[in-house]
């Protein structure tokens, strides 16, 4: 009974800190004493995390780390089988993530605790018991909370953001539920969610009315990430979300497939914020946008401080890349994905010459029409000076000149390492 209590206490102190290993550390040294094999078992996991992937070590404590686990799957794993069927690998020495019917969480968390240090559940069947499941003190325990394709509609945000039990909540998704903006900004005025830093409302019905909400949030203070992709949102929903009242830490937005294109719908009298944007990393891909709304975008406020910028799977053509190499913010830029735009070689060549992209490292011009001649814009050592790689489809461009671009980029590459060591 002792032993148990102290395995309780080593798990409560991992809960407590859960990006830390030095708790996950202490216990494998209480395993070893007890000749418990898991301790060397979380100790290699722990090591395995921080190690790079090419570390001349890593495969052969990763086969070390394989061995252990098979003696230890039966122990350990499959006594969380009796709650759920699926279960991901461990990983740094626990299993933290699990799928499980709502009902089934509710009746047996104190338990399900006991066994494992779960952090991540992703719910199923929640229907019936959705206030049931956010009443339940078992979820002040998580840190993500996933609800995927339950159809639960405005309840969801009424239910989530009542609920006093998700203060450690740092990850809400709940994709395709039928929520609509007037359910969904109820999370964007609760002050139950102080540590959000993830919020994915893919897949539903909302349209600018929930990002005009979450702009002017005073509460939703450590939200980083906002994914809101294949809903209704168009430019005036994307102008308050670039330029907010709060969201002081929002640094990714993510909103494939709306309605972006649509220029009569996505124009707003309402103010927000300042000029000065936060957001680092916009992802406005599969939106039918062509040159001339992308020429709109570029003009709203806020985005001054974009360095990762995805327009894949546009319109955008040859003048959409003009457009882009003549915006003054791409100067920030040094991540930009063009694929599957239309762009030629006429439209490399504009990008390859661009004068304010110096801080661009990745190029991403997959799935265009570019040959050898837009290709080889990219080899001239005056232009586009971070450049560290730029990504062709294989279709139209030769042996040849894929060699001189894999040379041209390798060199350039160790050169700026030898730059960068002897600074």
């Amino acid at each position: 009974m002792e032993q148990m209590n102290l395995h309780e206490r080593f798990l409560e102190a991992i809960c407590a800190e859960p990006d830390d290993d030095l708790p996950r550390l202490v216990y494998a040294d209480w395993l070893d004493a007890q000749n418990n094999p898991r301790g060397e078992f979380i100790r290699l996991q722990c090591l395995l995390h921080r190690l790079p992937t090419d570390h001349p070590t890593r495969k052969v404590l990763a086969a070390r780390t394989y061995m252990l686990s098979l003696q230890l799957k039966r122990m350990y794993r499959e006594a969380l089988l009796k709650f759920t069927t699926v279960l991901p690998e461990y990983q740094r020495g626990f299993i933290e993530s699990i799928v499980i019917d709502a009902q089934v969480f509710i009746r047996n968390f104190a338990e399900i605790f006991r066994l494992a240090p779960i952090q991540h559940v992703t719910f199923i069947d929640v229907g019936n018991c959705l206030s049931q499941l956010f009443d339940c003190p078992g979820v002040a325990r998580l840190r993500s909370i996933a609800i995927f394709a339950q159809h639960l509609g405005e309840d969801l945000g009424l239910v989530v953001a009542n609920s006093p039990h998700l203060e450690r909540l740092q990850t809400l998704k709940l994709r395709r539920n039928r929520l609509r903006s007037q359910g969904a900004a109820l999370l964007a005025n609760t002050t139950n969610l102080p540590g959000l830093t993830t919020l994915d409302c893919s897949e539903n019905e909302i349209g600018d009315e929930f990002l005009y909400s979450l702009a002017r949030s005073r509460h939703l203070n450590s939200l980083k990430n906002l994914i809101v992709s294949q809903n209704e949102i168009t430019l005036a929903g994307l102008q308050a979300v670039l330029s907010p009242v709060g969201l002081p830490n929002l640094s990714r937005v993510v909103l494939q497939y709306n309605q972006l294109a649509i220029l009569e719908r996505g124009r707003t009298s309402l103010q927000f914020g300042s000029n000065t944007g936060r957001v680092q990393h916009l992802d406005l891909s599969h939106n039918g946008l062509n040159a001339t709304v992308l020429s709109h975008i570029l003009e709203m406020n806020g985005l001054d401080q974009i360095t990762d910028l995805n327009l894949s799977y546009n319109d955008l053509g040859n003048q959409g890349a003009w457009v882009i190499a003549h915006w003054p913010g791409a100067c920030h830029l040094e991540n930009l994905n063009l694929g599957n735009n239309r762009i030629s070689d006429d439209g490399a060549r504009v990008l390859a010459r661009a004068n304010n992209m110096y801080s661009l490292k990745r190029l991403d011009l997959r799935e265009n029409p570019i040959h050898n001649n837009g290709a080889k814009e990219f080899l001239d050592p005056t232009v586009l000076p971070s450049l560290e790689g730029v990504e062709l489809s294989m279709m139209g461009i030769s042996g040849q000149m894929w060699t001189e671009l894999r040379e041209y980029f390798d060199k350039k590459m160790l050169e700026n390492q030898m730059k960068s060591n002897s600074n």
